[in-house]
């Protein structure tokens, strides 16, 4: 499957009002966190909801990557709006312990990922599924 981006010329296309959501299944694999940026660009276009693309490309980005670094097995990308313009990207993995936001040192190449979601996020939050489904849910909200 090949996804290409929106270019910002595309006309959009009125969004129907009220809740919506949308969810992808993800494989563990590193090229997982560019198939999460690609389908939220896409649905956030689709939504009309052009002026959160950029900072909801780098959210997913970041969810799944740590996903991916930290878990193992499939991943599922949750995209979820409502009346109001909020939008909810979550990501469930198989890991149980929260992430823990880091302090890197100005050369560390790493351990930003949490940082960039909370400056982006409106609010964002961690839901432990160890006693039902296992795993955990990180979640962040954006508003237009």
């Amino acid at each position: 499957m090949t996804l290409h981006a929106v270019p910002e010329s595309a006309p959009t296309v009125p969004a129907p009002e009220g809740d919506w959501q949308y969810g992808l299944r993800l494989h563990h694999d590193d090229r997982a966190p560019g198939i999460a940026r690609a389908v939220a660009r896409i649905v956030l276009h689709e939504r009309g909801l052009i002026p959160l693309i950029d900072s909801a490309e780098l959210v997913c980005s970041e969810l799944v990557t740590n996903a991916v670094r930290y878990s193992t097995g499939d991943l599922f990308l949750r995209l979820k709006g409502d009346e109001d313009k909020t939008l909810r990207l979550s990501v469930h993995d198989t890991n149980p312990h929260p992430p823990t936001p880091a302090t890197p040192d100005q050369d560390d190449t790493h351990g930003r990922g949490l940082l960039i979601v909370r400056s982006l996020a409106h609010r964002w939050g961690i839901y432990d599924l160890t006693r039902t489904s296992g795993g955990k849910v990180v979640w962040a909200e954006l508003r237009k």
